[in-house]
């Protein structure tokens, strides 16, 4: 691999605009690639133009000049494959993550680059597909280096949800004989399918699941669980790995302040404004930019004490989408996200006062905080919150009796705290919100206690 960056003459080949644009994106939320860095800048190119192949090596040997670590290249080929299906920057329509694993293919990578020979722009094979095993083994040769790929792999198979198990891994990795810029790569992807006949029956009976209520499942169905369950924990281990390199990102940007005292103003600055942005990345979604549920459950112990210690109510709310996985079934994830998105906005116009505070919390739900005044009906103001996304007329076929998105809002006042923690509080909001689906949705459901 060649660490210095080289001229346009010295290859032969094109890339798209697209694909330069993703690659780029992809390393935003990373915190590791300033656009100032770059030999190109992003506002400078048309995802629909093709550029010289050398602006992409260029990119990526600014990208291996920082030695980023393995979790922060795996999390951003991640990002690539979010950003190059859900923003169709490339025209990729993805039915399934088997749909995903078979287009990421030789047809795939040489259709955004091309141009020159294989020795010289690289290419992507399937060696082998087995559903039943669900075993998937490709050779990459590719500029690429190896855990950008094995998370590119991962963030694409389970971008639609019909893989209870998705992992990576890097079986080999070597350099290129014929051309020294380019890696050669196997990559090996494991997953469990699915099972059509019962997935979303499954899913139905636990959504439909009442407290104290116990489920039967059938061996299949226990088995499905156990694998949903290890997906979502491998996903966690992922995502906490990622925060603690972003965290020794942090530490090691004061150790460069500690052997540097003669630039501590400059650096100081830099290292204020990475540590900005590195806890804004930690408690914000990045699709809805809502707060997210590691930050919900920070502020929720914060405001519930504190309103505890100055004696005066507290409000706290759920959300959820109606029908919103039939949503998702029937116009597609992707406008699934923009509804997501639009909600958020809604409740982003509602926070009037410093005191109130939204948070997506996962999948469909949103939670707010909020501190009403005395003469305020927060039966009235969350009323308001419903009608505002009922007002928004986006078409919901399956929701029947509105035809359009609706939510339904649970919410608890708290006047006394005896014998009340946020746990509690939790569950018990969260039974005003399965109360506001049970009378019908598109409504709020509440209880003082």
């Amino acid at each position: 691999m060649l660490n210095a960056h080289i001229n346009q003459s010295d290859i032969t080949g094109e890339v798209s605009g697209a694909f330069l644009l993703s690659v780029i994106r992809s390393f935003n939320n990373t915190i590791i690639l300033p656009a100032a860095s770059l030999d190109i800048q992003p506002s400078n190119i048309e995802p629909n133009r093709w550029y010289p192949y050398s602006y992409l090596i260029n990119i990526l040997n600014t990208i291996k000049d920082i030695s980023p670590s393995a979790y922060v290249l795996f999390q951003a080929g991640v990002n690539f494959a979010s950003i190059w299906v859900e923003q169709s920057l490339g025209g990729y329509m993805v039915d399934s993550g088997v749909d995903w694993l078979y287009k990421s293919d030789e047809s795939g990578f040489n259709s955004v680059v091309c141009g020159g020979s294989r020795n010289e722009v690289g290419w992507c094979r399937l060696l082998s597909m087995d559903e039943i095993t669900g075993i998937a083994v490709y050779e990459n040769v590719m500029p690429f280096l190896p855990d950008y790929l094995k998370g590119f792999f991962y963030g694409g198979a389970t971008l639609v949800d019909d893989m209870e198990y998705v992992e990576s891994e890097i079986t080999l990795s070597e350099p290129y004989a014929p051309n020294p810029l380019l890696i050669r790569t196997i990559v090996t992807i494991r997953f469990r399918l699915k099972s059509k006949d019962n997935a979303e029956s499954l899913d139905t009976r636990i959504n439909n699941l009442d407290l104290g209520s116990t489920l039967c499942l059938t061996p299949e169905e226990v088995q499905s669980v156990i694998w949903q369950n290890k997906a979502l924990k491998y996903k966690a281990t992922l995502r906490e790995s990622y925060i603690n390199e972003l965290e020794t990102m942090m530490l090691e940007a004061r150790e460069i302040l500690a052997k540097h005292e003669e630039m501590a103003v400059d650096l100081n600055a830099i290292f204020l404004e990475r540590t900005k942005e590195l806890q804004k990345m930690a408690i914000i979604d990045s699709l809805t930019n809502l707060y997210n549920r590691r930050h919900f459950d920070q502020i929720l112990f914060s405001e519930f004490n504190r309103a505890k210690r100055e004696k005066r109510s507290f409000v706290i709310a759920m959300l959820d989408i109606d029908y919103f996985k039939k949503y998702n079934d029937t116009y597609g994830h992707q406008a699934g996200d923009v509804v997501l998105q639009k909600i958020a906005q809604v409740l982003v116009k509602h926070n009037n006062r410093a005191g109130d505070f939204s948070f997506r919390t996962g999948g469909e739900e949103f939670a707010i905080i909020t501190q009403l005044n005395n003469n305020e009906n927060y039966i009235d103001y969350f009323t308001h919150i419903c009608k505002s996304v009922e007002d928004l007329a986006i078409d919901h076929s399956e929701n029947i009796k509105y035809k359009c998105v609706t939510i339904s809002i649970g919410v608890i006042e708290v006047k006394n705290y005896e014998h009340l923690d946020t746990d509690k509080l939790y569950r018990l909001t969260d039974e005003q919100l399965y109360k506001a689906k049970s009378n019908g949705r598109d409504q709020v459901a509440s209880d003082i206690i």
